[in-house]
């Protein structure tokens, strides 16, 4: 299973996004399933409404996506491997690796950097 990192899910919601082509074609290409994370929900849905999408358009959009909470624990790993200020790439590291994902989709080469000795980390593009 690939976790998907909310910029995934951002770049094919919202209009006049720069990969969101490459972001679709990849999901499509693709055969592994999918999840995301509670935290990823919650950032769909604040950047969404910025974007002045409607709550309906956001549900029907993450309905397909299984979706993993983020537990308690997870904070506390989060916190012991922090390896840089984002709070957000760690805790969805530790998700990732405590419900047995193969990889983390992301366009955030920083996070890719940071964590690539933990877990496989895929950053769609053209050729992917």
């Amino acid at each position: 299973m690939i976790l998907l990192d909310a910029n995934i899910l951002l770049e094919m919601l919202i209009s006049g996004r720069a990969n969101k082509e490459v972001v679709l074609n990849w999901m499509e290409r693709n055969t592994d399933n999918f999840c995301i994370s509670m935290l990823t929900v919650h950032l769909v849905l604040h950047f969404g409404l910025k974007d002045k999408l409607t709550i309906t358009d956001i549900k029907t959009f993450l309905a397909d996506y299984p979706k993993v909470a983020l537990l308690p624990e997870d904070y506390v790993a989060a916190m012991e491997l922090l390896r840089d200020r984002d709070h957000e790439d760690a805790l969805q590291l530790v998700l990732a690796e405590r419900t047995g994902c193969s990889s983390i989709a992301t366009l955030d080469k920083k996070f890719s950097e940071t964590y690539q000795d933990r877990i496989r980390f895929v950053i769609p593009t053209a050729a992917s």
